[in-house]
């Protein structure tokens, strides 16, 4: 039996919670005929995903394959290695562990072009199967990658499993994609946000390259990430952040400009970025590890995003 540490540190995280239930993904099965298909599942441990579209009714043939298999409806294979081919629909939930991780926790890394390993399996389904469900980081969004056939993202806003408190959404893609990527639907649980194209109309188009973070001397502040009660990132007096910050801070830093920062100005740029997550639903902000009070991931304001907004609305 795999032990919740060793999942862990190999990245295995078995579902816990069913994500099928949601209008997106019902629709995309029916889109895709899931019931008279055999249903490709490449890394199931216990077959969780499986059990669930089962209760659904929403499964009737399956393959599920795992290099240790957890349930006795899985067979042995190391599908990294040997991806099985010739299925139309692959549903799961890969190995998450990034390189990183895998350095510090003394795990050999395989030869691959991605920094997580679930990224290389997205990438092996998306080459053998027409249409894919995955359940993954929901930073996918942010990293840009696989969007020529990708139809739909469901921010899963809950803990999917035991074993871990990471973000998760639901990524779901098609052979052909929608008619451009700009199209990409996208989800908070059921509630719809809108398209992608939509939401990065709201981007600010220029950073400008001038402006310093880590900088102790800084007259701005950032405390960028959300507490465990509500969005509260926001700016601050720089004199409030502690000056001995960390060259490599990603939440809390000082910054600095060619200009100053007024108090008048950081209020008007804490309105504008406030009316900005509104708008955009957070969808730009990277998601960070717990749930808010108010049932929603906390979020986190990344630098280049952050220097974006400044340099809009700190002029």
């Amino acid at each position: 039996m795999i032990t919740g540490r060793e999942k862990r540190s190999h990245g295995r995280y078995y579902t816990e919670q069913n994500p099928f239930k949601h209008k997106a993904f019902r629709s995309w099965a029916r889109r895709v005929e899931l019931e008279d298909q055999i249903v490709l599942e490449p890394f199931a441990g216990s077959n969780n995903l499986i059990h669930m579209l089962e209760e659904l009714g929403m499964v009737g043939k399956f393959k599920s394959y795992d290099i240790q298999p957890a349930d006795p409806g899985v067979l042995r294979l190391d599908t990294l290695s040997a991806f099985p081919t010739q299925y139309d629909i692959c549903i799961s939930n890969p190995p998450w562990l990034g390189q990183y991780a895998a350095k510090r926790r003394g795990i050999s890394w395989p030869h691959i072009q991605y920094d997580d390993l679930y990224k290389h399996c997205l990438r092996l389904a998306l080459d053998n199967c027409d249409n894919v469900a995955f359940i993954i980081p929901a930073t996918f969004l942010q990293s840009g990658l696989f969007r020529g056939r990708l139809e739909s993202v469901i921010f899963l806003n809950r803990y999917m499993f035991t074993e871990t408190e990471n973000p998760v959404c639901m990524a779901l893609f098609t052979k052909h994609g929608r008619s451009r990527p700009g199209r990409i639907r996208l989800y908070n649980d059921d509630a719809p946000l809108g398209t992608l194209e939509e939401l990065e109309r709201h981007l600010p188009d220029y950073a400008d390259p001038v402006i310093r973070f880590n900088d102790k001397d800084g007259d701005l502040g950032l405390y960028g990430v959300d507490n465990t009660i509500g969005p509260s990132i926001e700016f601050r007096p720089g004199r409030s952040i502690r000056a001995d910050i960390k060259f490599s801070s990603r939440s809390i830093t000082r910054i600095s400009w060619d200009r100053k920062f007024t108090r008048d100005t950081i209020d008007e740029l804490n309105a504008k970025f406030s009316k900005f997550r509104k708008k955009t639903h957070d969808v730009f902000l990277t998601p960070f590890k717990g749930l808010r009070k108010d049932g929603l991931y906390r979020r986190r304001l990344d630098y280049g995003l952050a220097r974006r907004m400044i340099t809009k609305h700190a002029c």
